[in-house]
């Protein structure tokens, strides 16, 4: 079950893709019985390259689903 707060404010689209690719990880956690504390997810190089964010991720970063 997904709980929602200010779920009607407007919000910019990128605010939605970070919302649903947390979602998206969670439930693969899930469903996979992964613990959202200890998996890490690996940068590679497409992720690194994006542009627009402010996130200064590097090929090889790890971070923690959670």
């Amino acid at each position: 079950m997904v709980h929602g707060r200010q779920e009607y404010v407007r919000r910019e689209m990128a605010s939605l893709t970070k919302m649903m690719t947390a979602f998206v990880c969670v439930k693969l956690c899930k469903s996979f019985k992964l613990d959202i504390r200890t998996t890490q997810v690996k940068i590679c190089e497409v992720a690194a390259d994006i542009r627009g964010t402010t996130a200064n991720l590097r090929v090889g970063d790890s971070l923690s689903v959670e």
